[in-house]
Formats: structure tokens, C-alpha cells, sequence
């Protein structure tokens, strides 16, 4: 793959920065754009993903549990629309610094932040897969389209979840969007993004119309790039819209818009249903809790979930496979039929927390620490 490397060494004109928005024209001040409370929402973000994977299958099992899941089935769809904004937040803000984007430096960073992990969990799985006589195994099929990205489309061709690991769908949807997205933002301003990114909304939406006349089931709806597309276009036009300001909204009105966005993800089941209408609702929900967040910062109580929201990256990957050997082998092991997902709470979520904060610390951050070398508009440190 030939990626293009267009840096503009020229100083940009200075100007003064608006209300709300650190100068990023002085290149020597190494500009950084971070936001703690974002570690928070990733957090809150995978706390929904791993609620959806403990409830019981049947609703009988636990009270109000179609609640709970109406309200949990989102947390990817968050986790779209806040990379998207931090993304095209970042990017612009390199263009405000250099004039351009520099291509290389992009796809390198997305490369050390994202790739060790993927192929890690990947290869793992598909070993497991091969030595294991237990569940969902991943056939060499399987493996080729991980290997290159495009899981989501045979996740949506051949069935979801295998070993647990099929949870990285969303991972192959960001990468394919994320060939796209720095190319418009080199070549649009933010007035510009914003047009695309209704443009890119509106053609997900006709997507999914497309995909049911076509009679797609509901699966390979959901998985589908065409349909999550909608999600990082919301992501980029609150970026476009705030143009590079932090909302400065009092603790009542970010606690109404995070609410509000939990109201809305409890109008329709899932995202999974081949209908307009939940996605519709989750793209609404996950903008409010985003503009809730976005500015709050952190108060002390909070900082070990801002600590936990830092390895959401390997929370997300780690723990499905937990939780499909969990109910595979408590069953076995400990004679329980029903309320495994107490063990998967017990259990499941320390060995989680545990594995991912390994992770980070042995494998994802020496990466993190590259990865910074080839920053231009510093993010979190690592």
C-alpha cells in the first residue's frame, strides 16, 4: 500500500486563538490535544459492550433485562463516534499547524496504536481455535479476512462471534474508514467536513434501505461499513461543528445531555434490527453523551476510571474471550445451569482488567511510546 507523505514546512500565519481553543500555530510549543474525560466515556463505553455480553440470553433470567440491554447495545456505535471526533479533531488541528496532513505519519500512528494487539488477539484466537476442542472455532477463511482487515464482511457473510474474538468486526470497520478519513480532511475545511460527513450520513442510511430490499439479515446489517459509516460521520461534523472549541456547558446541562442520550438509547431494542430506527436513535444518543462529556474533565473521584477508560482499547479486546470461556466451562466445572453471569462479573471482569492493564503495559506501550515520534499534534501521553 502506497501511502503519500505531504508535509508543508512552511510556518503557518499566526492568528489569535479563539475562546476555548489552545494556539496550535507555534510548532515550537509542541501542541497537544487532550481530554481526560474521553478515557472516562471510553470506559463507560466498553462498561455497556460488557454489559450486553454478561445479561442471560433469556430475559426470564434477570428482571428487567430487556431494559438493560436496550439501554447497553450502543457502546460500540460510542466508541465510532468518539474515535471519529478525535480523529478529525487531531488532523485539522495538524492542518491549522502545518497547512497540510502528513499521510505517512497518520497511517504509521494508526499502525502502532492499533496493529500490535489486533494480531496478537487474532493469532491467539486462531490458535486456540485449531488446539482447542471447545467453542466457536475460526477457520483459515476466517483468519485470511481478519489478517487483512475485512473481518466485518465475513463476520456478516458467515456468522458473528468466533472464539470470542469475531468482537474485532469493529476494529476492521475503523481501519477501512480511517484510509478515507485523513484525505478529507487534507482536502476540506471544516465547513467542508461538515457537508461531507451529511453526505456520508445520508448514504448509510440509504445503505441499510438498499441491504434490507436485498434482504440482508440483521447481522450483516449491523456489521456492515456502509452502516456504521453513519456513526464516524456524526463523529467528524461535531468536530466540524465546534471548530476546534471545548463546550463549555454547566454540570447541569452536560448531566441532562447524558441523560438524555441514555433516554435515547432505551427507544428501540438494538442496532442489530434491520431498521432505520435504532440506528437512527443510537447515532442521537451517542452524539448528546458526547457533547456531555467533551469538556467536563475529571474530578479526583474519577480518576481511577479515567485509569481504566486509558486500556479500553484492550479491555474491548480481552474480554469476549473471557466471557465465551466462562460460560462454556463454569457450566463444567462448577455444575452452574443458570446465573453464570455472576461469575462473568466476578470473574470475567477483573481477569479483564488484569490482561488489559498487562497489555498496556508490555505490549501497547512501547508502541505508544513510537508512536508519539511521529505525533505532530500530541494526544494522551503514554
Amino acid at each position: 500500500m502506497s501511502l503519500s507523505d505531504s508535509m508543508v514546512t512552511s510556518p503557518a500565519v499566526k492568528s489569535p486563538p479563539a475562546e476555548g481553543r489552545p494556539n496550535v500555530q507555534d510548532s515550537s510549543r509542541s501542541p497537544r490535544f487532550f481530554r481526560p474525560e474521553l478515557d472516562v466515556l471510553r470506559f463507560f463505553a466498553f462498561c455497556l459492550v460488557f454489559t450486553v455480553h454478561i445479561v442471560p440470553e433469556n430475559p426470564s433470567q434477570l428482571r428487567f433485562v430487556s431494559i438493560i440491554l436496550r439501554g447497553s447495545t450502543f457502546g460500540v456505535q460510542l466508541f465510532f463516534v468518539l474515535s471519529a471526533y478525535l480523529i478529525v479533531e487531531l488532523l485539522s488541528r495538524e492542518k491549522d499547524l502545518r497547512l497540510a496532513i502528513d499521510l505517512r505519519r497518520f497511517y504509521t500512528r494508526r499502525i502502532l496504536r492499533i496493529w500490535p494487539l489486533y494480531f496478537l488477539v487474532l493469532l491467539v484466537g486462531f490458535a486456540y481455535s485449531r488446539l482447542s476442542s471447545g467453542p466457536y472455532g475460526l477457520p483459515l477463511t476466517g483468519l485470511v479476512a481478519y489478517l487483512f482487515l475485512a473481518g466485518n464482511w465475513y463476520a456478516g457473510a458467515y456468522g458473528g462471534i468466533q472464539y470470542g474474538f469475531g468482537v474485532i468486526w469493529s476494529v476492521n470497520v475503523e481501519e477501512q474508514l480511517y484510509l478515507l478519513f485523513p484525505i478529507m480532511v487534507r482536502f476540506a475545511n471544516r465547513r467542508r467536513i461538515l457537508v461531507i460527513s451529511a453526505a456520508a450520513w445520508i448514504a448509510s442510511q440509504f445503505g441499510i434501505l438498499l441491504m434490507q430490499r436485498m434482504h440482508y439479515d440483521s447481522w450483516r446489517v449491523h456489521v456492515s461499513t456502509i452502516t456504521q459509516l453513519q456513526y464516524f460521520a456524526i463523529g467528524a461534523a461535531i468536530s466540524a461543528l465546534l471548530n476546534g472549541r471545548i463546550p463549555r456547558f454547566r454540570r447541569a446541562v452536560r448531566g441532562l445531555l447524558i441523560v438524555a442520550g441514555l433516554s435515547v438509547f432505551l427507544l428501540f431494542p438494538d442496532t442489530a434490527a434491520p431498521r432505520l430506527a435504532p440506528f437512527l436513535s443510537a447515532g442521537t444518543g451517542c452524539a448528546l453523551i458526547l457533547l456531555g462529556f467533551l469538556g467536563a474533565g475529571v474530578p479526583a473521584w474519577m480518576k481511577p476510571l479515567q485509569s481504566l477508560g486509558k486500556i479500553s482499547y484492550g479491555l474491548y479486546m480481552i474480554h469476549a474471550a473471557l466471557l465465551v470461556q466462562i460460560s462454556y466451562w463454569a457450566p463444567r466445572i462448577l455444575h452452574m445451569d443458570h446465573n453464570v453471569f455472576l461469575i462473568k462479573i466476578l470473574v470475567g471482569l477483573p481477569l479483564t482488567v488484569l490482561l488489559a492493564a498487562l497489555s498496556y503495559r508490555f505490549l501497547e506501550k512501547p508502541f505508544l511510546k513510537l508512536k508519539e515520534k511521529f505525533e505532530i499534534v500530541h494526544s494522551r501521553p503514554a
